[in-house]
């Protein structure tokens, strides 16, 4: 599989929900192959994408233990990785040390708990809960 559910369209959802303008700096933590790498620098951000892959647009690493100092980037992109990481929290935790103070979080990912507790593990790691939505839909139309 190539990409992630939603694809571009939820990575342009993300962004417009949050308010940055470019020249921001972005880190894509478990970027893939890096597309919305690509496509956030060409909206005029400064996107960096940390993967165990990497690729020519991606650092090769673990966004689990990212080789960047705290508070670094005005936002963090998580699309379909955390989950895949096997250790939410820790990769929530490890947002939350790049992101600098009033920094924003993108997050789309599998869920298969209840919102409410996903929202409760966001909170508890530090993050003020904006917008939450159920995007089954995109998941299944990705997956079947």
């Amino acid at each position: 599989m190539k990409g992630h559910p939603g694809g571009l369209n939820r990575t342009q959802s993300l962004l417009a929900q949050s308010g940055l303008a470019p020249g921001a700096r972005i880190l894509d933590m478990g970027a893939g192959d890096g597309t919305a790498v690509r496509f956030l620098r060409q909206q005029g951000f400064q996107a960096v994408g940390i993967d165990l892959a990497g690729s020519a647009d991606v650092l090769t690493g673990d966004f689990l233990h990212a080789p960047f100092q705290a508070e670094t980037f005005d936002a963090v992109l998580g699309e379909c990785s955390f989950f895949l990481s096997g250790h939410v929290p820790q990769a929530l935790a490890e947002a939350w040390r790049l992101l600098k103070h009033g920094g924003t979080f993108l997050y789309a990912d599998v869920c298969f708990q209840e919102l409410a507790g996903l929202t409760a593990l966001l909170e508890r790691t530090g993050f003020i809960v904006v917008d939450v939505q159920d995007l089954t839909a995109d998941w299944r139309d990705y997956y079947f």
